[in-house]
């Protein structure tokens, strides 16, 4: 092997080694840590106002705005720091059948500009878990984009060529709920961001003036994060989540051809402090169905469930 041939295989496998080394942060975590410091520093009496005080007080102070800007002239391309091939994956939030707030994987061409790309995804990304709908592909907007995005609290978005939802499915969400989740997906490509200003959004006819601020409320009560829907998984299986539910009871079944072939409950987190829970499972190789769900304290019915459909090798 010559001296040539033999650095090549070196790099190759350093480049390899690299690859298999990255995995996704997990977003989700680190935007209610963020928010819910936020809503523990404010005075008790003035946390109902914290989405407006934010924008002010951002206004004021000295806050780097991200300027993320939509709409080249026709024929540019944005400028770019990564390969033109390169992926990876972001964050983008769906709402669910309960409307609420649910992130999910996406794997988008990586441009370097991690807030833009995260944007581009979310006008583009129809949700892999049949269960969701993104109301921004109704829109139908499909931009280029550049950034000039630095470490802040607010991140200004900028769509420079007004848009008006058109008729499709989803498009009836209202008009908070699909700013949040903007907002949400926008902060989770952010770190520390909080809110988001919008600029020459034309898809209501009455925008917030002040930057959006994230509402964990809206998120739902329970997460399941993995498996992902679709996912080949051997056994025994890890399922992971988020909840936040009544004395941090979560309950959970797994059902093939629709019948339930195991189920518990497990704890998570409670009284509007969401945390992680887990379980293992032991199936045979097959396809399967997990919910992961509350039961009403009211009444025993199945509320807030999140599901998906993996399959065991």
């Amino acid at each position: 092997m010559s001296e040539h041939d033999e650095l090549g295989a070196r790099l190759a496998g350093a480049l390899h080694d690299e690859a298999d080394r990255l995995r996704p942060d997990p977003a989700l975590q680190t935007i209610l840590a963020r928010t819910q410091q936020r809503r523990r520093s404010a005075p008790a009496g003035s946390r109902r106002w914290w989405p407006v005080l934010a924008g002010a007080v951002s206004a004021a102070a000295l806050v780097v705005v991200a300027l993320v800007v939509f709409g080249l002239p026709h024929g540019s391309r944005p400028p770019e720091t990564a390969s033109p091939t390169s992926r990876s994956v972001t964050t983008v939030y769906f709402i669910n059948p309960g409307g609420r707030l649910v992130p999910a994987p996406v794997t988008i061409r990586d441009t370097g500009n991690p807030v833009p790309d995260a944007v581009r995804a979310l006008l583009t990304a129809k949700p892999v878990d049949p269960d969701y709908v993104n109301p921004w592909l109704c829109a139908g907007m499909q931009y280029d984009a550049s950034t000039a995005t630095t470490r802040t609290t607010v991140v200004t978005v900028n769509f420079q060529r007004p848009s008006r939802f058109v008729p499709g499915v989803g498009c009836g969400i209202d008009q908070p709920l699909v700013l949040q989740q903007l907002a949400f997906t926008v902060a989770s490509a952010a770190p520390g961001a909080t809110a988001v200003r919008l600029r020459g959004l034309d898809l209501y006819p009455h925008l917030p003036r002040t930057p959006v601020s994230l509402q964990p409320e809206d998120l739902a009560p329970i997460i399941l994060e993995s498996p992902t829907q679709g996912q080949r998984v051997s056994s025994p299986v890890r399922v992971t989540g988020t909840s936040d539910t009544f004395e941090a009871n979560v309950a959970w079944r797994v059902l093939q051809d629709g019948k339930v072939i195991r189920s518990a409950a497990t704890m998570g987190g409670s009284y509007g402090q969401p945390k992680a829970f887990g379980f293992r499972v032991r199936l045979a190789p097959g396809s399967y169905t997990v919910e992961v769900y509350e039961q009403s304290p009211r009444n025993g019915k199945v509320i807030n469930l999140d599901s998906k459909d993996f399959t065991v090798e």
